[in-house]
């Protein structure tokens, strides 16, 4: 009742989804028989009798191709989405909420040290992404703070060695035009989960470290400087 299907129900959208939509009425079958709609290999079919642009966009993406080739650990509509509790992404419980997204919904997978070393996924990428200032802002609560979706779209999904990924090199510019109007190539080329790191950038460890030294003498010299005058008095 809680979800927007629910919420639609309840206010009289007869196009809004009910459970006999998604679990069928009748021939009713669990999630782990192929054949049920609720299957994760049907599941985006099941979501795209609703939303058939959605559903060819995640078709194409490499976590549809994947899961059609039977990578089961690849993710489905309701694994971002959730089962029954589905929120719209401008509400902050919704686990597709922007401020989540990296630490929860694709954090689960692409920091997941198992999934990473099977797959040879990139390493890194949830933390360099919290290092950045979109990772710093989007936690302080900054709602225009680019999030993993506004790079990498929400559903089709592209490494950037295909042409049609928003984060191929032909596509790079424009995607960070979204927010950043005077975007060039260098301006594209100066952000990406490397240079963004700690590991991948000294500078910025440089300077982390400097900041933390700083930190450590000027309140330990203070703590030391009040316990002398103490002694005194």
């Amino acid at each position: 009742a809680l979800s927007v299907h629910g919420q639609g129900t309840a206010r009289g959208v007869a196009a809004a989804a009910s459970c006999a939509d998604c679990h069928s009425v009748h021939d009713l079958k669990g999630a782990a028989d192929p054949d049920s709609r609720i299957s994760p290999i049907n599941v985006a079919s099941t979501c795209g009798q609703c939303h058939p642009d959605i559903q060819l966009q995640y078709d194409r993406s490499i976590h549809g191709r994947a899961l059609q080739a039977g990578v089961t650990d690849s993710p489905t509509c309701t694994n971002c989405h959730g089962e029954h509790l589905i929120l719209s992404h401008e509400d902050p419980a919704a686990t597709t909420c922007g401020a989540r997204q990296a630490t929860e919904t694709c954090g689960e997978c692409h920091n997941d040290p198992l999934l990473i070393a099977k797959y040879g996924l990139q390493e890194g990428v949830v933390g360099s992404y919290l290092d950045s200032y979109h990772g710093w802002a989007s936690r302080r609560g900054c709602d225009i703070a680019a999030s993993c979706v506004d790079c990498h779209t929400a559903h089709m999904v592209l490494p950037e060695e295909d042409p049609a990924s928003s984060v191929s090199a032909d596509n790079l510019v424009s995607t960070c035009g979204q927010c950043h109007e005077r975007a060039d190539t260098s301006f594209a080329a100066s952000y990406n989960h490397v240079s963004a790191s700690m590991d991948g950038n000294p500078v910025n460890r440089i300077i982390r470290d400097i900041y933390l030294w700083a930190i450590v003498l000027i309140i330990g010299g203070m703590v030391v400087h009040n316990l002398v005058i103490l002694n005194y008095f």
